[in-house]
């Protein structure tokens, strides 16, 4: 392994690095540099304020020795809005799409109201500039039961154990082009809360957008990632176990699912990837982070690759976040 080089940094050159946060990373075609690839950057800035942030971007050349093209750009700016959780993917002609979420200003704590946006920013000329950003979703609310003791909305199993929730986009281009993505996303209908996953499509390079919802309104469901195929969109999700059908959180643990979209059949049944009743640990001092960054990719053929945490394992008395991975096929039943 080569030492690790600076791939992004924040507009504040003062600031803490630890406000340059939510980075993901993709490899695709370069449009300005015919036959070769590029590495794409994106990342959200906290620099100018917890409830106003940017979001950034880099592209460096690929190989052992990377050297940059475009560097910390700004592609989105807050403008008193919250902006994060930023997914990038490139097509087979190097157009870069960059996803992420959108609160309304002052409205990242506020629960219940339809405050949130996916949106996608879009460049044609090989990230020089991304002057398309189009709405993905309608509003929606917060994927979220309580703010407390988090501080920031969460899925609240009881008064000890929460998880913090975030409604950040993932996304994937099938061969033939068509756009995907995914969310999760809540709703309240009088006194009672639903927490869904959600997929939209296009098939005319972003310009519009078609929702699915994936999950329906059984227990809540949520941190989504997408990939594609042949055989179509493929959505990982976690969701409550809820073998009595009471819907939220069910029993109080959760497993890793996995549905598959079709353009020809819809939405199929549901398989299970991990199912191991994963117990959500007691929140301690604010920290109740699981399952950010769970994803689904495409292998080889039919392969999908699957990573994710969960709590199955105790060491010393205590429930271990640890990491998970599991190989199945989109032409069988998972393995």
């Amino acid at each position: 392994m080569n030492p690790p080089q600076i791939v992004g940094r924040g507009k504040n050159p003062k600031a803490d690095a630890g406000s340059q946060d939510k980075e993901w990373i993709a490899v695709g075609p370069d449009r300005n540099n015919r036959g070769n690839e590029a590495l794409y950057i994106a990342w959200t800035d906290f620099t100018p304020g917890r409830d106003t942030t940017n979001i950034r971007f880099s592209k460096f050349t690929t190989g052992r020795h990377i050297t940059p093209i475009i560097e910390n750009k700004d592609i989105v700016v807050g403008n008193g809005k919250f902006v994060s959780g930023s997914f990038v993917v490139v097509d087979k002609r190097g157009t870069i799409y960059v996803f992420y979420e959108e609160v309304a200003k002052n409205g990242f704590g506020v629960l219940g109201q339809p405050n949130r946006t996916i949106r996608m920013t879009k460049s044609t000329d090989g990230g020089n500039t991304f002057p398309i950003d189009i709405a993905v979703s309608t509003p929606f609310a917060a994927a979220a039961t309580t703010t407390r003791p988090c501080n920031q909305p969460s899925i609240g199993v009881n008064s000890s154990r929460q998880i913090r929730m975030n409604e950040f986009p993932h996304a994937a281009i099938g061969p033939d082009g068509t756009l995907y993505a995914v969310w999760n996303a809540g709703r309240v209908i009088g006194s009672r809360t639903f927490i869904n996953v959600f997929l939209a499509y296009s098939k005319d390079k972003g310009a519009s957008w078609n929702q699915v919802n994936v999950s329906q309104n059984i227990a809540y469901s949520f941190f989504p990632s997408v990939t594609a195929n042949c055989a179509g969109a493929h959505i990982q999700y976690n969701r409550f176990n809820d073998p009595n059908l009471v819907g939220g959180t069910g029993n109080g643990t959760f497993g890793i699912f996995m549905k598959t979209f079709s353009l020809q059949t819809g939405v199929s049944n549901e398989k299970v990837i991990s199912n191991p009743y994963s117990r959500v640990p007691v929140t301690i001092n604010s920290e109740c982070y699981m399952g950010d960054y769970n994803q689904i990719i495409s292998g080889p053929g039919s392969c999908l690759l699957h990573s994710w945490g969960d709590n199955r394992n105790i060491v010393n008395g205590q429930l271990n976040p640890d990491v998970f991975f599991a190989l199945t096929s989109s032409n069988k039943n998972p393995q």
